[in-house]
């Protein structure tokens, strides 16, 4: 992100989202690990299945970083695309 100033706002973004995601995980970590303020960990709370069978159980930082992982690939090949046409 440092040396992103080049870089499409998608790429930006896309690496933001990745980033934060990874923060919220690390910090929730931490909290359980070592017991913080009677923290007891993220509630995995955005549950997707029908019936019985679950499909994905999540929260918004599993959220970010896959939604960061798919929009990154999307500006890797968009921009690939771009330089290929203007050669």
């Amino acid at each position: 992100l440092i040396n992103s100033k080049d870089s499409s706002k998608l790429h930006t973004f896309s690496l933001s989202f990745i980033l934060g995601g990874a923060l919220g995980n690390i910090i929730d970590r931490v909290f359980t690990a070592f017991n913080l303020m009677d923290y007891t960990g993220v509630i995995d709370f955005i549950d997707i299945g029908i019936n019985q069978y679950r499909f994905y159980i999540f929260n918004f930082a599993d959220f970010f970083i896959s939604l960061g992982i798919i929009l990154y690939l999307i500006s890797i090949i968009t921009t690939k695309t771009v330089n290929e046409q203007k050669n």
